[in-house]
């Protein structure tokens, strides 16, 4: 492999400006919507009202009639022409990821994921129709045409109520609705520990179900052109080339017939990198009426059809000696999926990390997940780390109240020593490197956590209460593991870098033309990052799971080295000296016993005035694959200081602060902003957000910003963040992953301060969302408690 130029890099790790800024600031962005096509009509979704209900019938003949409407398309329609269920692939199947299976070993069932329905709707919000008219409003109008005969059935909404006795079976194949139980760590070594134990701590945690929200509703514009047997779609995703084979089975085509265009996408966190019945649909309608096809969905489809995420339910216990020392953990964690499976990697993800930063010694593992009549569920920022983080500092701080022990302490003692790594935890998990007790200290020092008393006081007399929250942590990414990149160098003076990872705002193509340009020993200004247009980009496995920096530099990293080897060659036949004779050192070709070097430009020029050997006729070009399945193990500490009014519950965060260990960090601004928002959505989660449904209708409660609670500007203060760079041995350049760091512990940060400042009145723990009548309303049960 070939190595970057030197440790005093040129351009990574440096804060470089985003290029994409001034074209996205400027109007000059390529999202979904700001494409057209000639003869362009629009699709409208007729959804269920109901959670669960089986489709009667459906009557087109009124929508059809009215102006414009060129189709209506049911789930019979789709049987009719033979389409295919959506291939999700749920399950992480990389070497190292935790291996999930039904009951007994058995293999897991998904639900099949047909574009429509043809049998039932299975959650409020369901397609079950779609009008194609030549304009929106006409289409609006036809759907509301739509005759929909529904027969209710009951329906389930909470995974553990879900696989009671005698509950209603989302699927006639699972009875009982879990489709995965599977047990992980040492129960025999577990259960000795905790009989063992002096003391033990118990705690019942619901993570909620949230939704992310995206500035840019999910749309998709498809086009069948028959004359080119293409089939062509525009869709804001996470992953063009992944996306591209799935809708090819969906149709029952070629892939090669299949072009795929993501380029701009205003917000993903996991929620559109999985297909959606609109994309498939929009490409099949094409075919129907002849034109094109575009959907976009509102901001109330958006609320009860997004992929949603998190949603857990985990019974943990956590047994201690009684100087405070780790002795064993038991978890039984139930995730729920929605009606269809769509992907396992909250709780694969979660599973590997139950145990969180700590040296415990032994551990205890139930994990299943169940269907219910809700919104299907999908990997979201941090991908069921956040909720197995929340339980194991929740169960910290209860640990160290009960024990009288400080809860700073308490977690020194039990954190991972830096001399353990590579470090296997008591489920299998192997943590790759680290220094946590150095992490821990920095975000303490950062924080001043030793003027905090005097903090507490000052609020005091202002009537306020308030409270020091702390939480460690620790993340994976793994991700899919293959990866291409092409690097062409231009005589025209650019490099041209083609990749198959998708940004959403992540700025790949600054960071990773910073590691090309430094790869190769050029500018960073003249490296265009290319993706996105499955024409161009063959091979991707997109962006998710914190993978694109670390996949993109290896892969990168790889094809550098190929370029180097081939600029060799080229350099050799121009100058007529053997291979051997050149050399690659700070950033040129040099010809050794001579005068003449050449930088990678220079070389294209030379080489294009030339008539080139056949092996060498497509100048300097290559193309890398590679296969990585090796996680890495982001990892760091955060706080937080809150004020509380008693009297009302109303709640301020005042300070926060954090420390993200991310490896090797390519561009500091950039990650900077990563953690920022990443603490932003965290902190969303833990005071504001919840997918709330009604239990009796199974209706959303909170369908729109009117009731959807969202982060703003003036909730939060101004972060202090510090960048750690433990890197990682397991990719060359030691990176590990700088997008979901800030999330990982932030749920745990909030509820742990609002617990410290109402700790006196007795609070133990608060239920999220922490909104100010929760705090109001635990305030009082605490006040009536003691009377």
């Amino acid at each position: 492999m070939n190595k970057p130029l030197s440790p005093e890099f040129a351009a990574i790790g440096r804060p470089v400006r985003r290029k994409e800024d001034e074209r996205l600031v400027t109007g000059r962005g390529r999202f979904t919507d700001d494409f057209r096509l000639p003869g362009q009509t629009f699709a409208v979704m007729v959804r269920s009202p109901h959670p669960h209900a089986r489709i009667v019938s459906i009557d087109k003949s009124a929508a059809l009639a009215m102006p414009g409407v060129l189709g209506v398309f049911t789930g019979a329609d789709c049987l009719a022409d033979k389409l295919g269920a959506i291939p999700h692939d749920p399950i992480p199947k990389t070497k190292y990821d935790m291996k999930l299976t039904g009951r007994g070993g058995t293999p897991i069932f998904i639900g099949p994921h047909l574009l429509l329905p043809h049998d039932k709707a299975r959650h409020v919000g369901e397609a079950v129709a779609m009008v194609v008219a030549q304009t929106l409003a006409q289409a609006q109008d036809a759907a509301e045409a739509v005759a929909v005969e529904y027969e209710e059935l009951p329906f389930t909404l909470d995974q553990r109520e879900a696989m009671e006795a005698g509950a209603p079976a989302v699927w006639d194949e699972v009875a009982d609705n879990a489709l995965v139980d599977t047990w992980f760590g040492d129960r025999e070594g577990t259960d000795k520990a905790f009989a063992a134990a002096d003391h033990v701590v118990s705690l019942d945690l619901y993570i909620p179900r949230v939704t992310a929200a995206a500035m840019e509703p999910r749309a998709a514009l498809g086009w069948r052109d028959a004359n080119s047997d293409r089939w062509e779609l525009y869709v804001g995703g996470g992953g063009a080339v992944r996306q591209k084979g799935e809708l090819a089975s969906v149709l029952g085509v070629d892939p090669k017939t299949v072009r795929v265009q993501t380029y701009d996408v205003g917000g993903n966190f996991g929620s559109k990198n999985r297909v959606y019945v609109e994309y498939g649909l929009v490409l099949w309608a094409s075919a129907k009426v002849g034109r094109p096809v575009k959907y976009v969905a509102t901001r109330h489809e958006c609320f009860v059809s997004d992929y949603q995420g998190r949603d857990l339910s985990t019974r943990v216990e956590l047994a201690l000696n009684k100087d405070g020392k780790f002795l064993a953990l038991r978890c039984d964690n139930v995730s729920n999926v929605g009606a269809r499976c769509v992907s396992l990697s909250p709780l694969g993800k979660g599973s590997g990390l139950v145990t969180g930063s700590y040296d415990i010694p032994c551990a205890t593992l139930h994990a299943r997940a169940v269907f219910t009549n809700t919104t299907p569920t999908q990997a979201y920022r941090s991908s069921g780390r956040p909720e197995v983080n929340f339980a194991i500092e929740r169960l910290i701080d209860m640990a160290a109240q009960d024990l009288g022990i400080d809860r700073v302490s308490l977690r020194r003692r039990n954190l991972v020593k830096r001399k353990a790594f590579p470090y296997t935890n008591a489920v299998g998990a192997t943590y790759d490197s680290g220094d946590y007790a150095a992490q821990l200290d920095l975000a303490l020092e950062i924080s001043d956590y030793k003027g905090f008393a005097k903090r507490k006081r000052e609020s005091a007399k202002r009537g306020l209460l308030r409270g020091f929250g702390l939480a460690h942590y620790v993340e994976s990414s793994i991700g899919s593991p293959k990866e291409q990149a092409q690097i062409i160098v231009k005589p025209e003076g650019r490099v041209t870098v083609v990749i198959g990872t998708q940004p959403s705002g992540q700025g790949h193509e600054t960071s990773f033309a910073q590691v090309a340009a430094d790869l190769i020993g050029l500018p960073v200004d003249i490296v265009d990052i290319v993706i996105g247009d499955t024409d161009v980009v063959k091979v991707g496995g997109g962006s998710h799971s914190g993978r694109s920096m670390r996949h993109a530099a290896t892969v990168m990293n790889r094809a550098s080295g190929d370029l180097i080897g081939r600029a060799k060659a080229i350099a050799a036949f121009i100058l007529g000296v053997d291979q051997q004779e050149i050399e690659w050192a700070d950033g040129r070709i040099v010809a050794r016993n001579s005068n003449r070097s050449f930088d990678l430009i220079e070389l294209a020029k030379e080489a294009a005035k030339v008539e080139l050997p056949v092996d060498l006729k497509s100048g300097l070009a290559v193309c890398t694959d590679n296969e990585m399945h090796e996680p890495v193990f982001p990892n760091g500490c955060a706080s937080c200081e809150v004020e509380i009014d008693p009297d009302t519950g109303a709640i301020a965060i005042v300070r926060y602060a954090a420390v993200d260990d991310v490896g090797r960090c390519i561009n500091p601004m950039i990650v900077h902003g990563q953690t920022h928002g990443g603490i932003a959505q965290g902190v969303g989660q833990a005071m504001w957000e919840l997918c709330k449904l009604d239990a009796g209708s199974g209706q959303p409660l909170a369908a729109s910003f009117m009731d959807y609670g969202m982060p703003r500007a003036d909730d939060l203060p101004s972060f202090r963040t510090e960048i750690a760079e433990v890197l990682s041995p397991t990719n060359p350049l030691g990176i590990k992953a700088g997008g979901e760091g800030g999330t990982t512990p932030a749920l745990a940060v909030i509820v742990s301060g609002i617990v410290d400042a109402l700790s006196h009145l007795g609070v133990r723990h608060i239920d999220m969302p922490t909104t100010p009548h929760a705090i109001w309303r635990a305030i009082q049960q605490a006040k009536a408690a003691k009377a």
